[in-house]
């Protein structure tokens, strides 16, 4: 065995702490005469020292990590003070006595650290700041040589700023694919003519683009956290927590669009109810192209990216989080999800293929407008946390329901960039709703069920 099983060590990202503390107490670790843990983006996952006695203990948090649900160091008392959570127990220390970066106890009872990266969450494992800490800690507690590297000197940076501007690619990659599809015989039953918009810039449009995306991002908190509450009473159907969360706000979300649609209808000449409705008539071999089209588009980049990683291994962070393969017990899952995707998204593109393209507008123009109509929910919750956390040091993320908001709509807003091109460019080239929604089910959902997370 390439492992030395005398000295182990673990590290955990946010949901990953517990399991990384239940690892290196497990049975199988206890008998090592050097263990380490390290949390990063958590709190410790147990509040009981006793638990640390002999174990060596490492804290991570980001200056900016949302993740703060009352236990962690970054939470700040009414005065002002600084509240370190279960740390200074841990560490044999009061409150007031912690200082961060600096080393508490000894070889024999086990090392407590806790570092402070000006970082948030998503990136508090990544950044080379992180990254040099972990590898020092690691070597300290674990007798390691990787000393040896200069801190900071690093080429996984690489490695991620390679997958990133891959999984850029892989993004846009899907628009001519889709373009070459629309234009082979077997599709072109599927193009419908694209009315005239009528749509201008007047007060009645930034009052239904901004009324609906209000109400939206008032109703994140509550209703990711019932979301997942109410699917996951069923996870042999639902079982990616994540995106029941998203998914039953994307579903009531929907319903408040749909409201404020038919008020606008009622007020708004430039909207023609009558030609919205006929956008909603298909037939069933065109509805079935739709899906088969959104598959073999969408698809084909999928199949890029499975290579990459089974030609290099490559799992970075971004890899991981955004452009990973869909393990083979996650197939039923991708059908269960793109369904429910499909639907709502068929809702969105009746809202805002017409009602968000200006009349005689700049392509530029309309997909800004799509971008907005599509991400401005998510953009509102976010700068609300991050600006309340940001000038009051007091991060409103205190509970499950806004750490499970937040990275829901930290998630959703890259991905919106390409929602909002789907919907621009593809309802130009055919006119077809379900083109678009199909499109955007099929690219979100691989997004949300290849996770390694289940029901977390």
């Amino acid at each position: 065995s390439y492992v030395d099983s005398s000295r182990l060590g673990a590290t955990g990202h946010s949901n990953g702490g517990g399991q990384a503390l239940a690892a290196i107490t497990s049975p199988a670790a206890m008998d090592a005469a050097n263990r380490t843990v390290i949390f990063i983006g958590c709190g410790l996952a147990s509040n009981d020292p006793a638990v640390y006695d002999g174990l060596n203990m490492m804290a991570i948090w980001g200056q900016l990590d949302e993740a703060g649900q009352g236990t962690f160091w970054d939470t700040y008392a009414k005065d002002g003070t600084v509240r370190y959570g279960d740390f200074p127990a841990v560490a044999g220390v009061e409150n007031d006595e912690v200082e961060i970066g600096k080393i508490y106890g000894d070889s024999a009872s086990g090392y407590r650290v806790l570092y402070a990266p000006n970082t948030f969450h998503s990136m508090s494992n990544l950044v080379p700041e992180s990254v040099g800490d972990i590898i020092s800690f690691l070597d300290l507690t674990l007798d390691g040589n990787n000393g040896l590297v200069p801190n900071g000197k690093y080429i996984y940076v690489y490695q991620e700023y390679a997958v990133l501007i891959a999984a850029i690619a892989l993004c846009v990659m899907i628009f001519p694919i889709g373009g070459y599809l629309l234009d082979t015989d077997f599709f072109k039953s599927v193009k419908r003519e694209v009315p005239v918009s009528k749509t201008r810039l007047d007060w009645k449009f930034w009052v239904f683009l901004l009324c609906p995306a209000i109400v939206s991002a008032l109703l994140v908190k509550p209703m990711i956290f019932m979301g997942q509450s109410i699917l996951g009473t069923l996870p042999h159907l639902f079982n990616v927590q994540s995106t029941n969360g998203f998914i039953w706000w994307f579903f009531l979300s929907a319903l408040v669009g749909i409201a404020f649609y038919l008020i606008r209808s009622l007020i708004d000449p430039t909207i023609d109810r009558k030609s919205d409705l006929s956008r909603l008539k298909t037939s069933a071999g065109d509805l079935g192209k739709a899906v088969l089209f959104s598959l073999l588009a969408v698809g084909f980049a999928y199949l890029i990216c499975l290579f990459g990683y089974r030609m290099t291994g490559w799992y970075p962070r971004i890899f991981q989080t955004y452009m990973a393969p869909i393990a083979s017990f996650r197939l039923g899952q991708f059908v269960i999800y793109y369904i429910m995707f499909a639907i709502l998204f068929s809702v969105y593109a009746f809202i805002q293929v017409d009602g968000y393209r200006l009349e005689n507008g700049k392509e530029t123009v309309n997909y800004l407008l799509a971008f907005i109509a599509n991400a401005l929910p998510a953009i509102l919750f976010v700068f609300y946390l991050f600006g309340r956390l940001m000038i009051t040091h007091i991060t409103p993320i205190n509970g499950r329901e806004m750490s499970r908001a937040n990275g829901a709509m930290m998630g959703m807003l890259l991905l919106y960039f390409v929602i909002a091109k789907v919907v621009t460019y593809f309802y130009k080239k055919t006119g077809n709703i379900y083109i678009v929604a199909c499109m955007n089910a099929a690219f979100v959902t691989w997004l949300s069920v290849n996770t390694p997370q289940l029901m977390v």
